[in-house]
């Protein structure tokens, strides 16, 4: 993707910035000309400085830049203590940012992420102890009562620059931040005060510390923000607003303590009483729940393992610095080579573009001198700024998926057709569209081709009986579709919540697209959500059995950056949702799949059973209960748990048994019913007990024969019904 970013030069700019490098992303960074931090960014061809301060965002246009697909804002005035009680900055800073809203808009920006703060919340020690808050979690719906003029000016984007965001199509994430540390950040922080005392042997001059804090790495804080870039989010227009936090929180003190004994030096902290600055003690206690279920994501980096590379890094007092000082930063420890070393051997950690699984370290082919595209044809005047690239196939360590560890090309979501004239590709569509329709039974249905160029196929496939439609990204293309009379929307699919015009579609087409998709899981899904139950597909992508077989190395090109061979396309369209009918190669060099989605599981039997055999066990227990008889359970497993859950048997039978020492004396999950032995249920024995035991009945049924009284009625729980014992087949 391209990515805009203000602010990269920041503490936490600076670390997302390596990350989305990193993940293969083109990052296009606004800097501030005299800017004393520009000397720490990273030197990637995938990297770019535009000179642009904050005064100038409104002139962004003029920079003549490419579209991007996203744009990530950490720009700011004013966020230390000297400035943050400084209304006029922070006016500023709300103005400034609303003009990058409208130039991303420009810039067709599909998303926009604003770094926020936690200090919105206005949630302090001294709230708390009045008892206006309650010292729970504070979540994403907590309401908002800044203290400070940063804090208010924070949420002030969140009011304006959502709504300005929406009104130009783009999705607005508020990413509140909490306290992130780690090497590079601002001298004078909590973490910085105790490492010097720690590491140097001196006195760490503290207050209290008796309030609730939270800490954040800063590179699991940048995996955080990348991985919003991509989550799905389901806000209705709204703006999606997430706590950007760890999950290790605790009382402040607690983590001075660990600084000093993870370094273990001569240092100490002392605590005392100091003057509370304006806008109050913050009470740190973020709900991140909401991030985790955007993102999956979970931390990495442990507090003590965090301090232990801060500290690393404070000790070589000023021995590295520059690029090494910079990569150092954006590192965990655990032997993993930093990213300048790992840059110049061509073996960044990248990941699978289909599974997300990690790519083979070495590369199975390094081809340098590479054109950077095979649709930007340079003219005369091109040749001396044309830049040459480095290709490197990869394989992933999971799927298998050969692919590209480069980002994409700027037009992957443009189909540009030039084979789709040829006689010969007619005759293929024509053979592949007259099979699909009937295998598919897709006379008279809706059929989208997504990615659909100007219509080439389209309108070979209107001549069959089917409703054709078309998506294509590129306006131009569209354009001239609708010139022929089709059908074609303007678009791409993008996320799973994307909804198409004219949907659902009973059928799709994908003509060699796939290859260039940097998300194919993505794109697919998103197709996916946008048909019938029963939808079908046809899909080419060119094979990479054909290159291997005839060695052909010219096919590697940066503009297709996943190579499938029948294995991995297969792999993709199950792990999407999709059931393959055929798979073929067609033309020599090309992979054609048939596909249906998946079927959601039918439950009904399932369901139709748990009512009956709860039915069953509550008319047993019921019919004892009237004859003033007791009724228990033997079987303290998933099945017996499940069973007194699912019927409700709390309160209708006495106990569950079970002769397991470890879960003897405990309660059933759910259902809360006591869990005894054998020998504390014959001191008061159950005139009815329920074997829930499967494999163990015949054992159980023994015991109860041998121990207890005569009379006990024992029933077995079957795969379908309630069943006395030694009553079998009557």
């Amino acid at each position: 993707m391209n990515i805009l970013i203000a602010g990269a030069t920041s503490f936490i700019g600076r670390a997302v910035t390596d990350e989305l490098i990193a993940e293969g992303n083109e990052v296009y960074a606004l800097i501030r000309p005299d800017s004393p931090n520009a000397g720490k960014l990273p030197s990637y061809e995938s990297f770019h400085c535009v000179d642009c301060d904050m005064d100038s965002f409104a002139f962004l246009s003029e920079k003549k830049l490419p579209e991007m697909d996203a744009c990530i804002d950490f720009a700011w005035r004013g966020a230390g203590v000297n400035g943050r009680m400084d209304a006029d900055t922070q006016e500023k800073n709300v103005r400034d940012t609303l003009q990058l809203i409208g130039a991303a808009g420009e810039l067709s920006c599909r998303r926009f992420l604003f770094a926020g703060s936690q200090a919105e919340y206005g949630v302090t020690k001294e709230r708390v102890d009045k008892g206006i808050m309650d010292g729970n979690l504070v979540n994403e719906e907590t309401v908002c009562h800044p203290v400070s003029e940063y804090g208010k000016a924070k949420l002030r984007v969140l009011l304006d620059g959502s709504t300005l965001a929406g009104m130009l199509g783009m999705a607005y994430i508020h990413m509140r931040i909490f306290s992130v540390y780690g090497p590079g950040d601002h001298s004078s922080t909590f973490v910085d005060e105790c490492l010097k005392a720690a590491v140097n042997g001196g006195k760490a001059d503290l207050g209290l510390c008796t309030h609730l804090w939270n800490f954040l790495y800063v590179t699991d804080c940048a995996r955080a923000v990348a991985a919003l870039l991509n989550a799905t989010l389901v806000t209705d227009g709204e703006p999606c607003i997430v706590n950007v936090a760890g999950t290790d929180t605790r009382i402040l003190r607690e983590f001075s303590e660990e600084i000093f004994k993870t370094v273990q030096r001569n240092g100490f902290p002392e605590y005392r009483e100091q003057k509370v600055r304006e806008e109050g003690t913050p009470w740190l206690n973020p709900d991140t729940s909401k991030l985790k279920k955007l993102t999956g994501f979970s931390e990495e980096v442990s507090f003590p393992e965090g301090i232990r590379i801060c500290a690393e890094q404070m000790g070589r007092k000023g021995k590295q610095q520059g690029k090494v000082e910079r990569t150092d930063h954006n590192q965990k420890e655990c032997g993993k080579k930093t990213a300048e070393t790992a840059a110049e051997n061509g073996l960044r950690e990248k990941r699978c573009i289909a599974c997300g699984a990690r790519l083979y370290e070495k590369p199975l082919l390094k081809m340098d001198h590479m054109p950077a595209s095979a649709q930007d044809i340079p003219e005369k005047k091109d040749l001396a700024s044309e830049k040459e690239v480095t290709v490197e196939l990869c394989a992933c360590s999971g799927c298998g998926l050969v692919q590209l560890s480069s980002a994409p090309v700027s037009y992957y979501r443009d189909v540009i057709r030039a084979g789709g004239y040829t006689g010969t590709m007619e005759s293929i569509r024509r053979a592949q569209y007259g099979e699909w329709i009937r295998m598919c039974g897709l006379e008279n249905k809706k059929i989208l081709e997504a990615g659909c160029g100007q219509g080439e196929f389209l309108k070979i496939l209107a001549e069959y009986p089917v409703r054709v439609f078309g998506m294509e990204h590129k306006k131009e293309l569209v354009e001239k579709a609708r010139a022929e009379g089709l059908s074609v929307q303007c678009g791409y699919p993008e996320t799973e919540d994307d909804r198409f015009e004219n949907a659902p579609f009973d059928g799709f087409t994908s003509f060699n697209f796939l290859e260039h998709q940097p998300d194919p899981c993505m794109y697919l899904r998103a197709i996916a959500k946008n048909l019938t139950e029963d939808g079908c597909g046809l899909l080419t992508v060119p094979s990479f059995e054909y290159i291997l077989e005839q060695k052909s190395f010219y096919e590697i090109i940066p503009d297709h950056i996943a190579y499938y061979t029948k294995e991995t396309l297969r792999s993709l369209m199950d792990r999407c949702g999709f059931d393959v009918l055929k798979e073929e190669r067609i033309n020599r060099d090309t992979l054609s799949v048939i596909v249906k989605r998946k079927r959601k599981p039918d439950v009904s039997g399932l369901l139709q059973q748990s009512d009956s055999i709860k039915q069953e066990v509550l008319s047993l227990i019921e019919k004892s209960k009237q004859e003033h008889k007791r009724t228990a359970v033997w079987g303290a497993g998933h099945q017996g748990f499940t069973l007194c859950a699912a019927a409700g048997l709390a309160g209708k039978i006495a106990y569950i048994i079970d002769s397991a020492p470890f879960k003897q004396g405990k309660y059933a999950p759910g259902s809360h019913i006591p869990i005894i032995s054998p020998e504390e249920a014959l001191k008061e024995p159950p005139d009815t007990v329920i074997i829930v035991a499967p494999g163990y009945t015949d054992e159980i049924a023994g015991i109860l024969k041998k121990r207890f009284p005569g009379n006990t009625a024992v029933y077995v729980l079957k795969t379908d019904h309630l069943e006395k014992y030694g009553e079998e087949g009557k």
